[in-house]
């Protein structure tokens, strides 16, 4: 896993050092006035000066609206505001603000370039981001957050690493997500570098609340990977997008009653998607989708399906890890190709109903491999009432496969054993 430094340069205690005191910033506005678009030049601000230890404001004045601009040298400033589609850029260097970072409306961006000289390239007291607005990570870059939160209503995107220094006294959550978390690089180039973005905290009492109004949204790119190391405030009531060969590992135990839709692309190569982590509890109303033939989806981490939470599977669900599924849970195998896989593990099916083989087709296939076993101790399975056969493939590679329905059961399809069937 990710980690950033617990000594960061320019923090003490928390707290970031700076040159000037508040009581001595001049709020300046950008207003386009130099010849060129860097921070360095004094003519840029309103009043006329060096930035430097002062509250910045750019998109506040119609000069500035809309305009791009340079972070080009290393700057500690008081504060940041940047609105009306106008942007900062940190261009390779370090960025420190004392207090409150702040980016809204349609357009609005502050792109944060990896600080290869001093590592984080954004430090911040408190950054918020408002709707419309785009936060993006690039090139490993990191952020730290001091002694405020992160608040997003817009778009975080990107890779690199969050850190989050407040000590709050009672769990709370230092990082609130009600818009987007993308992580990686959008979906439209072949087979897509590996992406990491890493969020870590140094108390115990830090929390992240990942879909703050209950409608945020998390997002992985192909092949991308989300290293949450903080625990989640409350259960996830959102939506997260799983692309191809992404990973999102959550290392506290979680929970879900939001939506979980896992997705396949012709420019990746590889299809998987995988969740690792903690044990993760899908509650009712949760809803993991496989709508595709070729998408497939990974538990890496332990997994309890409670009642009332739905896997819908036409693609390949893999288990590494033990998983149950509860008598009212709706796992279930679909389609021509719905097919599932366990490994070393054991999974338990206790639901009422479980169609085990979809369309009954030899492209529905369940796979018991060496040392795991699937157990299924409910009521009918194959997809109607009082529907006891198996019209599907069932291999059984050394591993074991324990049926007890409510009465006997058919193999109508094809049986490849190399292992036991307790019946």
């Amino acid at each position: 896993m990710r980690h950033l430094l617990m000594h960061v340069p320019g923090f003490l205690g928390g707290m970031i050092l700076i040159g000037l005191s508040s009581s001595h910033a001049i709020i300046r506005s950008w207003d386009d006035g130099g010849f060129g678009d860097t921070w360095n030049l004094v003519n840029n601000w309103s009043p006329n000066g060096n930035p430097g230890g002062d509250d910045l404001f750019i998109g506040d004045l119609p000069q500035g609206a809309g305009e791009q601009t340079i972070v080009n040298f290393d700057f500690t400033i008081e504060s940041l505001t940047i609105t009306n589609g106008a942007s900062a850029d940190t261009d390779g260097n370090r960025l420190i603000v004392n207090g409150l970072t702040s980016i809204a409306g349609a357009n609005t961006e502050l792109r944060i370039r990896d600080d290869t000289s001093s590592g984080a390239a954004l430090l911040t007291e408190t950054l918020f981001i408002g709707s419309g607005a785009i936060a993006e990570m690039y090139d490993d870059s990191e952020v730290i957050v001091g002694n405020g939160a992160l608040t997003n209503f817009g778009t975080i995107q990107g890779n690199g690493g969050l850190r989050l220094l407040d000590n709050p006294a009672s769990p709370t959550s230092l990082f609130t997500n009600s818009g987007t978390l993308s992580v990686g690089q959008p979906n439209f180039v072949l087979n897509p570098l590996a992406r990491t973005l890493a969020i870590t905290a140094i108390d115990v009492d830090a929390r992240v609340d990942l879909d703050g109004n209950g409608n945020g949204v998390v997002s992985l790119q192909s092949n991308a990977t989300l290293d949450l190391d903080v625990p989640l405030l409350d259960p996830f009531s959102g939506d997260i997008y799983l692309g191809p060969n992404s990973t999102l590992d959550v290392q506290s135990n979680w929970q879900v009653d939001g939506n979980i839709n896992v997705n396949s692309s012709f420019l990746t190569l590889v299809q998987e998607a995988t969740i690792a982590g903690g044990l993760l509890s899908l509650n009712s109303g949760a809803t993991v989708t496989l709508d595709e033939t070729d998408e497939v989806l990974r538990f890496a981490a332990t997994l309890s399906a409670n009642n009332g939470s739905t896997l819908a599977n036409s693609g390949t669900v893999i288990f590494d890890a033990p998983a149950q599924f509860g008598a009212t849970a709706n796992f279930n195998l679909l389609g021509n190709a719905g097919s599932m896989v366990v490994n070393l593990q054991s999974v338990e099916i206790l639901q009422d109903s479980f169609d085990i083989d979809g369309n009954g087709l030899a492209t529905n296939q369940v796979t018991v491999n060496a040392g795991a076993q699937l157990i299924f101790n409910g009521g009918n399975f194959g997809g109607g009432f009082n529907d006891l056969k198996a019209d599907g493939v069932i291999n059984i590679n050394g591993g074991n496969i324990i049926m007890d329905p409510v009465g006997n059961w058919t193999m109508d399809g094809t049986l490849n054993m190399n292992g036991t069937v307790n019946n």
